[in-house]
């Protein structure tokens, strides 16, 4: 595959995933607050617990929320995957950068690589870390929606700083990414000629300084046109719905697995 096509397909997915998890589930009874609560609640103990059976646990409650709820498991799969691929191959070095018993040895040319058993351990728990936190932190997105996942955050008395530029990110982050893409085919639209990799990938970044002179001035243009339509209009207040039996078991689970992961510290 060539690089540039490489680049296009990461970037048009990277944009689709962002619009897929800002679908959610209609109906889904679950109180926005607790739900955020919840969810940040599992992925912080899933990334910070060393225990591999707390990280099991974490990852199939992540696959019992897209179960339940029926939303759409192969898209929740492929991204859940993608994520712990990557983390896969950006912590392989390790099983041969760290020092410690050899299970297996790798020639490569001239050299030889030693594959050693604490590095095998220590890529296993990392990815086994990102695995849990994506799983369960991706199925609450996708379930909830990027808006009730925001009115969670204001459910949480998040500063209002905060949630504004996360609602502007979330907007505008699919149309950067697009926008990066079409740059890409003008730049190589105007290569002419065969020339080497290194030489091809100069030319693309100078995506970037456009990127970032573009992004500048969509932000410019947003700030004016929110300042416009916000002038003397009072703030609306959100409805955050009412407490059910499914919130209480959520978050009394939650708090069970909280205080599983204390205990074991």
């Amino acid at each position: 595959m060539k690089p540039r096509n490489l680049t296009h397909r990461f970037l048009e997915n990277l944009a689709r995933t962002v619009d897929l998890l800002d679908g959610g589930v209609k109906k889904t009874d679950l109180n926005p607050t607790i739900t955020v609560f919840s969810a940040f609640t599992l992925t912080m103990v899933a990334t910070l617990s060393p225990d591999f059976r707390l990280q099991t646990l974490i990852f199939f409650i992540g696959v019992g929320m897209i179960l339940l709820t029926h939303s759409r498991i192969c898209e929740w799969a492929k991204v859940t995957f993608l994520v712990a691929l990557w983390a896969t191959i950006v912590t392989a070095p390790a099983a041969v950068i760290m020092g410690g018993e050899t299970v297996a040895k790798l020639p490569v040319g001239l050299i030889e690589l030693k594959i050693s058993r604490e590095g095998i351990d220590a890529v296993a728990k990392l990815v086994s870390r990102v695995l849990a936190s994506t799983a369960v932190l991706t199925s609450f997105t996708m379930v909830m929606g990027w808006k009730e996942i925001i009115l969670g955050l204001e459910g949480l008395k998040v500063p209002k700083e905060v949630t504004s530029l996360l609602k502007i990110s979330i907007t505008n982050m699919p149309l950067v990414l697009r926008d990066a893409s079409r740059m890409l085919s003008a730049r190589e639209a105007r290569v002419m000629r065969d020339i080497k990799l290194r030489e091809l990938w100069m030319i693309l970044s100078t995506v970037v300084g456009d990127i970032l002179v573009r992004g500048f001035e969509r932000a410019w243009r947003l700030e004016k046109s929110v300042e416009a339509r916000s002038f003397a209009v009072s703030p609306k207040k959100h409805e955050f719905g009412v407490v059910t039996k499914k919130d209480l078991a959520l978050l009394l689970f939650t708090i069970t697995v909280l205080a599983f992961w204390i205990l074991e510290m």
